[in-house]
């Protein structure tokens, strides 16, 4: 039986370096928000076989093989990390130090540089701790989280139909934001700024004080 989706979330985001540092969005509702699927998946960290294997990782590939994946219990696994890439990537063609910087990214939860390489036409890198407790996502565009971020915190409608919603709520990141969807209920949503973290158990802590 799947746990019930976590209720507090939490996101900052470093326009310096496409980086979201999030709490409260798991795998599942990531890719269930994303506006453009995912074709393929290169599986660093994961309990998880791929369709077959590349340079020593699982590959998924297909978006049924996604959908499938997303259904797992993955915060049994601890860590779980993945580069995706698109129908127009190749894996194989990964070199020596561009897999040296995925695994750097899989161990540290830093990039090198910016981790979008030529042989995965990759759109995220993607690190999660127990399942959206900890998250560090670095995005090409980083607009497609945004809407992860709004389908979350209001419902997939209003991400669809609410652009100028989704442009502001990812300035607001800017600044680090703070919302417990259970003191919601079917009032407002209420986001509120509060800096930036890297210890999630801080954050839990500023919850209670401020709600």
């Amino acid at each position: 039986m799947m746990k019930s989706s976590r209720i507090k979330v939490y996101a900052y985001f470093d326009k310096a370096s496409n980086a979201f540092t999030v709490s409260g969005i798991e795998f599942r509702e990531f890719i269930q928000y994303l506006t453009v699927p995912l074709d393929n998946l290169l599986l660093v960290k994961g309990d998880y076989f791929g369709n077959r294997v590349s340079n020593h990782f699982e590959l998924l590939e297909g978006r049924e093989s996604i959908a499938q994946l997303a259904r797992e219990e993955i915060y049994t696994w601890g860590d779980f990390c993945f580069f995706d890439y698109s129908t127009n990537g190749n894996p194989d063609n990964l070199t020596k130090q561009e897999i040296a910087e995925i695994l750097y990214f899989s161990h540290t939860q830093e990039a090198m540089r910016p981790p979008f390489f030529a042989a995965l036409h990759n759109r995220f890198a993607y690190y999660t701790h127990d399942d959206g407790w900890q998250c560090k996502i670095y995005c090409c565009a980083p607009e497609e989280f945004a809407v992860v971020l709004y389908a979350k915190l209001f419902g997939v409608r209003a991400a669809q139909e609410n652009t100028s919603g989704v442009r502001s709520l990812l300035e607001q990141c800017e600044y680090g934001i703070l919302c417990d969807l259970q003191t919601c209920g079917t009032a407002e949503v209420q986001i509120k700024t509060v800096g930036r973290y890297t210890d999630m158990d801080a954050v839990l802590n500023h919850s209670e004080m401020a709600y």
